[in-house]
């Protein structure tokens, strides 16, 4: 794909590039450009297998407050820079069969789409417990929330609320729907 071959030039940019000749701003932006582009193939890759109906999972036992975690610290900068705190009290291990880096990616979007959705700061707070043989992860916001209506669309493709095209807050409406393929790819649900 052509995704394919703008990664590889740059990985090809950066493996060659003397860091003492070019700026540092520019090897930065060289990064960003990477990431973003391994980010976006991933994203392809995903709409794809959802629309085709059939995501591999790669499973082992997994702790999912481990995840949970990790999710947050990465989230953490992105919520500190728009003022919203972050909490998640869970220490205990919460073991799983899952493929720990959908979990990863179920979580990140949920967190992302917390923050971004909370323009003005507020609070995030993750919750995980067992229930049974289950594991239940919850992710809950103070930020702007939805009607009972834009609940029941939030999983249709490209669906955005209209106050949040309103409020200009940026998105494709792809998130929650690859989420939502992920957590029944496990055998889950989500609401």
């Amino acid at each position: 794909t052509p995704l394919t071959s703008i990664i590889g030039y740059l990985d090809l940019v950066l493996d060659d590039l003397d860091a003492e000749v070019l700026p540092g701003h520019l090897h930065s932006a060289l990064q960003v450009a990477q990431r973003n582009a391994e980010r976006l193939l991933l994203l392809v890759a995903d709409l794809l297998t959802t629309a085709s109906g059939t995501m591999h999972l790669h499973q082992a036992e997994t702790d999912v407050t481990e995840l949970v975690h990790a999710c947050l610290d990465a989230a953490r900068p992105r919520a500190t820079a728009i003022g919203v705190d972050l909490c998640f009290d869970r220490t205990a291990a919460l073991p799983a069969v899952v493929d720990p880096g959908r979990i990863s990616q179920v979580l990140d979007n949920l967190l992302s789409n917390a923050i971004k959705y909370s323009p003005d700061g507020g609070s995030v707070t993750a919750r995980a417990w067992a229930e049974g043989p289950n594991i239940v992860v919850e992710v809950e916001d103070t930020g702007m929330g939805m009607s009972p209506s834009d609940q029941r669309d939030v999983f249709t493709k490209f669906f955005r609320t209209g106050q949040v095209k309103k409020a200009a807050i940026p998105g494709v409406g792809l998130g929650l729907v690859i989420t939502k393929s992920i957590v029944e790819a496990h055998g889950g649900r989500i609401a």
